[in-house]
């Protein structure tokens, strides 16, 4: 039975495989503050479940996930409150995904971007069709990338690239994406769940103990990793989201989404 809640989807199968879809279509499912928070309440949930032996993220339509929903952006650009509650909830977030102890598999179906980028990267194994990007524009709105990608993506690909992407704010193409390591394979639209859903299933079979302990034991160099990176990251953010270079930049941003009907960070700023 799939369970419908703040704009997730959340189907646990028979074969002990749970399909979180990310369910806000119309949005380019970017995530708003209910969605935010569901996200973070689901991973401690599916934990506890002894039923789920993998996970697999995806977006509903043609958008994995287009990062933070522009309303949201908007309404903290004018909230003095908001940079640290945002912070705070980002690293329960990556917490929570990076210490989860069964398999988690992305089916990155379309522009995973910003936050959706980095939803993606903490997963354990990544597929993307081959029409889908990977990008994380922080820079391009005047933010630090402090709620995952300073920290985490330097220890899921080289330094360098890291940087390149950062930097630039440029996409990540499927191809390219494979071609660095970030991705386990590249799938044709409709062949992408149906691969997801094999592979999932292969690991709902393995030995429990074995399977969950590998995982913890390899993700312990991630979160060594991400001790002092993240907080330094999340500083930077927080420090640039009450900036005045944001909040110049967002207005603009809103000028020209209020002309176009434009509401989400992977059509607006991931070019």
């Amino acid at each position: 039975m799939v369970q419908s809640s703040e704009g997730l989807l959340v189907d646990i199968r028979e074969d002990g495989v749970c399909v979180l879809t990310l369910n806000r279509p119309e949005q380019s499912n970017g995530v708003n503050l209910p969605l935010h928070l569901r996200l973070q309440s689901v991973w401690e949930e599916l934990a506890l479940d002894a039923r789920v032996r993998a996970v697999i993220v995806t977006g509903a339509g043609e958008t994995f996930c287009a990062g933070g929903d522009f309303n949201r952006m908007l309404d903290n650009s004018q909230d003095p409150t908001a940079p640290a509650s945002m912070m705070r909830r980002a690293r329960e977030l990556i917490t929570e995904m990076v210490r989860f102890p069964a398999p988690i598999i992305a089916a990155i179906n379309g522009p995973a971007v910003g936050l959706g980028a980095n939803l993606a990267i903490l997963t354990d194994i990544i597929l993307i069709a081959d029409s889908a990007y990977i990008a994380d524009p922080h820079i391009r709105i005047g933010l630090a990338c402090g709620d995952g990608g300073a920290a985490v993506w330097p220890a899921v690909m080289s330094l360098p690239a890291a940087k390149r992407y950062l930097l630039t704010g440029d996409k990540i193409p499927a191809d390219e994406a494979y071609r660095i390591g970030l991705a386990s394979e590249v799938c044709s639209p409709g062949d992408l769940m149906p691969k997801a859903l094999t592979l999932a299933g292969r690991l709902a079979k393995q030995p429990v103990r074995a399977l969950q302990d590998t995982k913890r034991a390899i993700n312990t160099h991630l979160e060594r990793q991400l001790v002092g990176a993240l907080d330094v990251a999340a500083f930077a953010e927080q420090a640039t989201l009450a900036s005045p270079e944001y909040a110049e930049i967002v207005r603009k941003l809103a000028a020209r989404a209020e002309g176009t009907g434009q509401t989400d960070q992977s059509t607006s700023v991931a070019r």
